[in-house]
């Protein structure tokens, strides 16, 4: 009987560890035409068929940095200032979403389409571009220094 009980408890842990999603964290830029193409070209293609073995986490920061100076904090980005908006926009659309990866990869490729539209993307997802632009004002300094703190360690390793 002992051994039906090892035998159990193996079998066990070996569903829970089998029915694990794969944790992908997505480092992009909202400027850059590469984390675009990526977006476009190979994660939408693509995501229908893994969507329900992966758990991606969306960073728009990249290669940003902030600077504080006695009036707040800022950002500089790879990209230039419409990048760093942009960064904090997509930040607070995936906060205000939360946990639901369909709408956040909807929200995410329709903002780094080219064909871009804020009002469109927001909607699309079931948000206004004001409840977006309320996050930017009031949490999205917060969220960036999140992503910055997320994204450091690997660019560091770089």
């Amino acid at each position: 009987m002992s051994k039906f009980a090892i035998f159990v408890v193996i079998f066990t842990k070996f569903l829970i560890i089998a029915s694990q999603k794969l944790q992908i964290d997505l480092y992009i830029e909202s400027g850059c035409k590469y984390s675009k193409k990526f977006i476009i070209e190979q994660l939408r293609p693509a995501y229908s068929t893994y969507k329900n073995d992966v758990a991606i986490k969306y960073i728009p920061f990249g290669k940003s940095e902030s600077i504080t100076t006695p009036d707040g904090t800022s950002f500089k980005c790879q990209h230039g200032p419409k990048e760093c908006r942009g960064n904090m926009y997509q930040s607070c659309g995936l906060f205000l979403i939360g946990d639901n990866q369909d709408r956040q990869t909807d929200f995410i490729e329709c903002e780094m389409s080219a064909l871009s539209n804020e009002e469109a993307c927001a909607a699309l997802v079931g948000l206004s571009v004001q409840d977006i632009e309320n996050c930017v004002s009031t949490k999205g300094v917060e969220l960036q220094l999140e992503a910055e703190k997320a994204t450091k360690p690997i660019l560091d390793q770089s």
